[in-house]
Formats: C-alpha cells, sequence, structure tokens
C-alpha cells in the first residue's frame, strides 16, 4: 500500500451507511478510485479532473473550461435494476439552458429497440433521464429544482418499481413503466456527454454509487437526511492509520 493511500478524511466514525459488498462506490477522497466486490475500480482512461474541497472531504470538479473527462467500466451498472446517487453541488452563473451530463453512456432500454444514449442529467436546474434513439427522445423530468450554490442529492433508480428520480430525497418523477437498462454498450462517463466534450456538468460530484439492487424510496431519503458519506468496509483508504 503506497504512503499516498493510507489515512483518508473518511472516517468511520464519520459515515452512517456501509455500502454494499456489490455495489461500486467512488468517494474521490484521494484519487479516482472506486471499489466494488472488495476490487479497485480504476478509470479506464487517465483522468481529466480534479480533486477539490468538497461537503464531506474531496470532491471531483467537473468543468467546460477544463475539458474534464472521467470514464468507468460498463460493469459498474447493473443493467437490470440498481441505482446511481450522489451528492452534487450545483453553483452559480451556469447557463440552465445547457445540458449538464451526471452519468451519460451507450445503450438500450427494456422499452425501446437499438442503441440509445442513456443519460442522467440536468437541464433547466431540474434532473432527468434521457434516452434519444433515432433522433426521437423519451424524457423523464424532476418535478423539483435544484438548489443553487448549494449541495443537492441525486438519484436515479430502475428496475421492477419503475424508473424513479429523487432530489434532496423526494421523488419527484416516476413513469408507469417498469423495467430495467437492456444493454450497456460504453464505458460510464462521468461529466460530460459519453462520445464527446460536450454538455460538462460544470459542477462537482461527491459520494458517487452505484448500486446493484434498485433501493426502496425509504433507502434513498434516509441517505439525504443521514447527511453523512457512505462508509465502504471494502476500500482500505476508509480507515484511518
Amino acid at each position: 500500500m503506497s504512503q499516498a493511500h493510507k489515512g483518508s478524511r473518511l472516517l468511520i466514525k464519520d459515515a452512517i451507511y456501509a455500502v454494499p459488498y456489490e455495489s461500486a462506490h467512488f468517494n474521490f477522497n484521494e484519487d479516482f478510485y472506486g471499489f466494488q466486490y472488495g476490487d479497485i475500480i480504476k478509470p479506464v482512461v487517465t483522468p481529466v479532473a480534479t480533486l477539490v474541497d468538497g461537503k464531506f472531504g474531496k470532491a471531483v470538479s467537473l468543468q467546460e473550461a477544463t475539458a474534464s473527462s472521467l470514464y468507468y467500466p460498463a460493469s459498474i451498472l447493473n443493467k437490470h435494476q440498481g441505482a446511481v446517487s450522489c451528492w452534487m453541488y450545483n453553483p452559480s452563473g451556469v447557463s440552465v439552458d445547457y445540458f449538464r451530463r451526471i452519468v451519460s453512456f451507450v445503450g438500450s432500454t427494456a422499452n425501446e429497440s437499438g442503441d440509445s444514449d442513456i443519460n442522467f442529467d440536468i437541464y433547466n436546474n431540474k434532473t432527468r433521464f434521457r434516452t434519444l434513439v433515432g433522433g426521437n427522445e423519451a424524457l423523464m423530468v424532476s418535478s423539483t429544482t435544484l438548489l443553487v450554490d448549494a449541495w443537492n442529492h441525486l438519484a436515479l433508480s430502475w428496475g421492477p418499481n419503475g424508473y424513479r428520480l429523487f432530489v434532496n430525497g423526494v421523488v419527484t418523477a416516476n413513469p408507469a413503466y417498469t423495467g430495467g437498462i437492456s444493454s450497456v454498450n460504453s464505458n460510464i462517463s462521468i461529466g460530460k456527454n459519453n462520445d464527446s466534450n460536450q454538455s460538462f456538468l460544470n459542477g462537482l460530484l461527491e459520494d458517487l454509487r452505484f448500486d446493484k439492487v434498485q433501493p426502496s424510496d425509504e433507502e434513498i431519503m434516509a441517505w439525504y437526511y443521514s447527511n453523512a458519506p457512505f462508509y465502504n468496509p471494502y476500500d482500505y483508504r476508509a480507515y484511518a492509520y
């Protein structure tokens, strides 16, 4: 273990919820690595991003001005059911008439055929789940506007309970159709389009997590109200030395 990985600002006593063994978790306290099944998850290409002071420890800054780029392998996402959640700092001064990707990849959904750009993103200060097949969009848009110059807890879940969007612990969109993501056919891009230098997040992300099972509404609400980072017992950096 290198000195760079010994110790962390994320201590056991500061966290309330443990990350399930099968979930992929990125705390960004010291680097861009994450953990899943007890193994290290590395970016698939060298990240172009900056670690800055965040809500709990460090956060990753993803900005258009620096052409930020952060990609992880498709294996972190369960196509059948799961969730993506994070804390996101939403600064003022960012154009609301601009697509701001949180997670972006190429794949297909259970209610569509063919490859699609699949995005969990922000537009007009509202979160969206967006797929694009052959120029036709399918949108799920949050009914809640994000707080500005503040940290927001954002989540998207999919699976037996349908596709669901959450802002600060509250379900803000819940379409009638159910099912999961049929295929994931690219790496997972964080903070910009999966295939181009466009639609940058222009914000901060912290405590990014990909769950393998769709969590309940009550679980996601509890994550928000805990106001604490997740503790990953399989990440040796979570311990104080």
